[in-house]
């Protein structure tokens, strides 16, 4: 089981290129960090789960939500988040 954290502001607490297993050039990695939401790339993978684990009210601009992320399939969940960066780079051409 992967088991990872993360929050609203930060982000997940894992990189997606981490994640992913992929090897890309730095132009590619722009290109998905500029166009992409890393968050949101890892919510659209099926075998990964989010968890809300609490939220912080700090007063205005200073809230935050914290999450785990789990996959009870490691390789499958990498495989998919593999497969889901490289069809938004085949769209880019």
């Amino acid at each position: 089981m992967l088991v990872f954290r993360g929050s609203l502001v930060d982000g997940p607490g894992e990189s997606i290129e981490k994640l992913s297993g992929l090897s890309l050039t730095d132009d590619q990695w722009e290109f998905i960090y500029d166009n992409f939401n890393a968050r949101e790339l890892l919510l659209e993978c099926g075998s990964l789960v989010e968890i809300e684990e609490g939220e912080f009210e700090g007063g205005p601009g200073q809230s935050d939500t914290y999450y785990r992320y789990e996959a009870d399939d490691p390789e499958e969940f990498k495989r998919e988040l593999a497969a889901l960066i490289l069809e938004k780079l085949e769209q880019q051409l």
